[in-house]
């Protein structure tokens, strides 16, 4: 694990570097690294680094679990930096729900199980609402390519979007 965020924290400052990538699936661009999404990766990549490190410290079993659990949130967060494609951002948002709620459940007691199935209702309704967001910025643009996507500010449907996006993020 610890390798493995020192290769991935090493991989942002690379890409920060690199930038502009982009991923195509066909004719279709998924993932992006641009200015922006290229110092949130390697924040992320970071920040994923200083867990691992501080968790050798107080994780006592299980650290296959628990580290397997972290770096699939890393991944995951990574994604959703480098989304360019709503529904691809949709997806990594859902994965990263999935490891966040097996992170806030690691030690399986009654309390934090409490707690992880408040995170998952949490996390389930913005994800709600980040579909709905989605859904009209569909239905405003007919794209889902995020580099694509003009909307018009004369109405209130752009702003229900955006506000819908706000409140899930």
């Amino acid at each position: 694990a610890f390798l493995a965020t020192a290769a991935s924290l090493a991989g942002a400052i690379m890409l920060f570097i690199e930038k502009p990538l982009n991923w195509y699936y066909g004719a279709h661009k998924i993932l992006a690294v641009d200015n922006l999404s290229a110092f949130i990766g390697i924040a992320i990549a970071a920040f994923a680094f200083l867990v691992t490190v501080y968790s050798f410290g107080f994780i006592e079993k299980s650290f296959g679990r628990y580290f397997s659990y972290v770096l699939m949130t890393l991944g995951s967060s990574l994604g959703v930096a480098f989304a360019n494609d709503l529904m691809v951002l949709l997806s990594f948002w859902g994965f990263l729900g999935i490891t966040l709620y097996l992170l806030v459940n690691f030690r399986g007691t009654d309390s934090s199980s409490a707690a992880a199935k408040k995170a998952m209702i949490m996390i389930g309704g913005t994800d709600a609402v980040m579909l709905f967001g989605i859904c009209i910025i569909w239905t405003m643009t007919g794209t889902l390519s995020m580099d694509k996507i003009h909307l018009p500010l004369d109405g209130r449907l752009s702003y229900i979007a955006f506000l819908s996006l706000a409140i899930a993020a």
